[in-house]
């Protein structure tokens, strides 16, 4: 049995999660011991896979610590977590070059090292330009501690590794489980009382700065005033949700929907009839390849990977003029024929462009195999 660890920094209710869980769901796990490690977990969403799978997930730290000391901890507890533990392979799904500290402290301990990058950028702050510094230096001090170096884009590839070769691998989603449904799509309209005229849009995402929902809620500000008959629904928990709430309440926008959390994201994206993400930045985002697969029309920024456009009828938008988003979904609603029969067949389409997480979780493990065995 082929012993391996996956790194993750924080267990939340992400895409990252989404995606271990996805490929775990498909592989063989009689042939491979697989726990999942974590600094913490702050979510207990996905509990009920995890337990289902039998795959353990360790916490690495009992209790919160501020930013500072958080990371001096954190280091000495995985020092002590690799000391204490056998593994033949680490898997380090990570956002930034800082995270490559742990890879090197494995170095000595476990033969195979794969660094996998989900993301393309740091969210903007005052410290962003400390942090891009420090991510540079990690970068250099640490990237040669991997035996190898995945990235779910080009974008995701180059701002990790730099000009360090890296393999690209597709984010594969569980393509039938968000095939279009008609009979969701009116049971999600029924419950939150929608009528024929309406036209609605979603979103899912994490409510942070680099998701970017400040842009639609401006955006269905303008809507408001245009006096359109629009709602937006968001899906999704995150630092920013209290100012969002506060930005609703203070302009007045009823036509917003907070739809927190939820397990059902077929009714969701049946339910809906544009996707949009204004994101700042991304690896590649899975919610896109959902929404793709279940064949609602599907608008995105344009500073997301040209990996993410899937299907001819999904947009590439600039961020910075909402006339462009508003326009946009006006004529997309004014000429919608997406009959159930299309919906359906966009599904086939991103199976067939090699998104469905079976094929996805096969190529890992071949890998996995492969390199066990050569020992590399």
């Amino acid at each position: 049995m082929i012993r391996v660890i996956l790194f993750i920094d924080k267990w939340s209710s992400g895409g990252i999660e989404t995606y271990l869980l996805s490929h775990l769901e498909k592989m063989d796990l009689k042939k491979y011991n697989v726990r999942i490690v974590t600094s913490k977990k702050i979510s207990d969403v996905y509990d009920f896979r995890l337990e289902s799978l039998g795959v353990e997930l360790v916490e690495l730290l009992n209790k919160e610590y501020s930013p500072a000391l958080r990371n001096i901890v954190l280091v000495r507890a995985f020092r002590q977590f690799i000391k204490d533990n056998e593994a033949d392979i680490i898997h380090y799904h990570i956002y930034n070059a800082i995270s490559m500290i742990y890879c090197y402290l494995a170095s000595r301990k476990i033969r195979i090292r794969i660094l996998h990058s989900h993301n393309s950028d740091i969210e903007p702050s005052r410290m962003r330009r400390l942090k891009v510094a420090i991510h540079k230096i990690s970068r250099n001090l640490f990237i040669k501690y991997s035996t190898h170096r995945w990235a779910c884009s080009e974008l995701a590839g180059n701002w990790l590794f730099g000009e360090s070769d890296f393999e690209y691998k597709k984010n594969g989603i569980l393509v039938d489980s968000f095939i279009y449904d008609d009979i969701k799509r009116n049971e999600f309209r029924l419950k939150n009382k929608i009528d024929s005229e309406t036209i609605v849009l979603g979103t899912i995402g994490r409510m942070n700065t680099q998701k970017n929902q400040y842009f639609l809620l401006k955006l269905m500000k303008k809507m408001k005033i245009a006096n359109q008959n629009c709602r937006l629904y968001i899906v999704g928990e995150g630092p920013l949700r209290t100012e969002i709430e506060n930005f609703i309440e203070m302009n007045n926008l009823d036509n917003i929907i907070l739809y927190g959390v939820t397990n059902d994201i077929q009714m969701f994206l049946s339910g809906i009839d544009i996707f949009l993400l204004p994101s700042l930045f991304e690896g590649n985002p899975v919610s896109a390849i959902e929404a793709q697969s279940s064949g609602v029309k599907t608008i995105l920024s344009s500073k997301i990977t040209k990996y993410a456009k899937i299907l001819d009828n999904t947009e590439i938008l600039d961020i910075v003029d909402i006339d462009e988003w508003y326009n946009s979904i006006i004529k997309s609603q004014a000429n919608d024929n997406d009959s159930e029969e299309l919906r359906r067949e966009a599904n086939i389409i991103v199976r067939e462009s090699g998104y469905a997480v079976e094929d996805t979780a096969e190529n890992i493990t071949n890998d996995y195999y492969r390199y066990f065995k050569e020992g590399i």
